[in-house]
């Protein structure tokens, strides 16, 4: 009788054990590069805007990130505002939803998201660019022990973690329950 308790016991053990590592929460890491239609691995900042979506200064443009696929903005020759150079600096969203950007070359610009359109930068705006990361959100309690880090990193209003691999894109980095968000083809 005893050994049969034991038995039980142990299995019981094992199984309680066992059912501790599966609901444990196992970050999981997506990485974006040139591959998935980032127009240039060189990211210089990063920020998620009002609506979600993640903003990337690179060295081609401005990229936007809806979960699934990228949408570059960049400066052309028919352009009637021309930006001096469209490797990106800094980005923030001023309290209108426009984006202000610096450039290389240190010249603020704005960008309306709706039209794609750039425009020169108004007065206040390098004030905006300052306090740009004034307030970070809070990341996931899940993710604390990370271990991975870079110079550049973000935590989107979910707590997951963007961090920025030297020339190599980015790395989105989220609990283990939430990567049902990936949606790939």
């Amino acid at each position: 009788m005893k050994a049969l308790f034991n038995s039980r016991l142990a299995v019981l053990t094992f199984v309680l054990v066992f059912m501790a590592g599966i609901s444990a929460a196992v970050p999981v890491k997506r990485h974006f590069g040139t591959e998935s239609g980032l127009t240039n691995n060189h990211i210089r900042d990063l920020l998620q805007d009002r609506d979600g979506f993640m903003w990337f200064a690179t060295w081609a443009g401005v990229d936007r990130f809806a979960g699934y696929e990228f949408i570059n903005f960049r400066s052309f020759p028919t352009d009637s505002i021309k930006l001096d150079n469209n490797r990106i600096e800094e980005i923030a969203q001023s309290p209108d939803g426009a984006f202000v950007i610096r450039t290389y070359t240190k010249r603020i610009y704005r960008l309306d998201p709706r039209s794609g359109k750039f425009s020169l930068g108004q007065k206040g705006d390098a004030d905006i660019l300052a306090a740009r990361h004034s307030k970070p959100n809070p990341l996931n309690p899940e993710l604390w022990d990370y271990p991975e880090r870079s110079s550049l990193t973000y935590t989107d209003r979910d707590g997951n973690l963007w961090v920025v691999r030297r020339s190599n894109g980015v790395d989105y980095i989220c609990p283990g329950n939430d990567a049902v968000r990936f949606v790939t083809s």
